[in-house]
């Protein structure tokens, strides 16, 4: 992951993955490409957007995803960039987060977290899959390095899931 900011907006910043490549991790990045377009396609957009308040103010890069759930990584944009083997790699531009939740751990000393923000966090994350859940796709690679913290001060409030990459479309086993 590459940390970047916008040539304009010097204060957005945003974290460029780029995908190895190798033909496993061109498949995940495909199904995670594949995840996000089902997840934003005009029938979910319009049932989160009745039920969600709209962002006020949107990245000037960012797509119209405020349909995404606000507990899920929101995925900017997306691109291929080809190797100098001449192979193409497929790239995602996400919003920057301050920390993930691995770090937050171990700068507590690894002695676990205030009740209150187990409580933030244990909302944010259960609604983020309730959401993934209802339309039919598993994480399967949530650990605390995937679950990112967008103010890294107490309350950890601002918590996002990410790398849905190995999740699993259940419309398509």
């Amino acid at each position: 992951v590459y940390h970047a900011k916008h040539v304009e907006f010097p204060h957005e910043n945003y974290a460029i993955k780029v995908t190895l490549d190798k033909p496993r991790y061109q498949k995940c990045a495909n199904r995670e490409l594949n995840l996000y377009t089902k997840l934003t396609t005009d029938e979910i957009c319009e049932k989160v957007k009745s039920k969600s308040k709209v962002e006020n103010q949107k990245s000037s890069m960012q797509r119209d995803l405020t349909c995404l759930h606000p507990n899920l990584i929101h995925l900017i944009d997306s691109f291929q960039i080809e190797t100098e083997s001449l192979s193409k790699i497929l790239c995602f531009v996400f919003p920057q987060a301050q920390t993930n939740l691995y770090q937050v751990i171990k700068k507590n000393n690894f002695c676990g977290l205030h009740v209150k923000d187990v409580y933030n966090i244990s909302i944010s994350l259960l609604s983020g899959l309730e959401f993934l859940t209802k339309h039919n796709i598993v994480h399967l690679d949530l650990k605390p390095e995937n679950i990112v913290i967008f103010r890294d001060k107490e309350p950890y409030n601002y918590v996002k899931i990410i790398d849905i990459g190995s999740a699993e479309n259940l419309d398509t086993i």
